[in-house]
């Protein structure tokens, strides 16, 4: 290994914050009001998931919701992988662009079947 250069064992994680977890953040509020609409329970939308073919728990789907990934200080955030995030997408029957965006305050990007919504523009499917 060239001078200056650390071993693997040197390397430091970043640490997630508030601030470097916005997306996650963003993305589980959108899980939440998706799962909320389809009138899925955390267990029932895991098994969807499952059955979808990437194999989920109540638990992920649950610590995807707060974007936290625990109580402990060191897991106070939590990341979805790509995977997780085209799997939500998939059951959801949405982009996953859908759900990284921040949702409207007036229909929660849900508006209601054979609605407009007139803040956002997005119609109810």
């Amino acid at each position: 290994m060239s001078e200056g250069m650390g071993s693997a064992h040197h390397l430091v994680k970043p640490r997630l914050t508030a601030e470097n977890t916005r997306y996650a953040r963003i993305v589980g509020r959108n899980i939440t009001i998706r799962r909320k609409y389809l009138g899925l329970s955390q267990a029932q939308l895991a098994a969807k998931i499952t059955e979808a073919g990437f194999p989920i728990s109540e638990t992920v789907v649950h610590f995807s919701e707060i974007g936290r990934a625990g109580k402990r200080p060191e897991n106070q955030y939590r990341n979805l992988s790509v995977d997780q995030l085209m799997a939500f997408a998939a059951v959801f029957e949405c982009s996953p662009l859908d759900l990284l965006q921040e949702a409207c305050a007036t229909c929660q990007g849900i508006p209601p079947k054979g609605f407009t919504c007139n803040e956002c523009a997005a119609t109810g499917s």
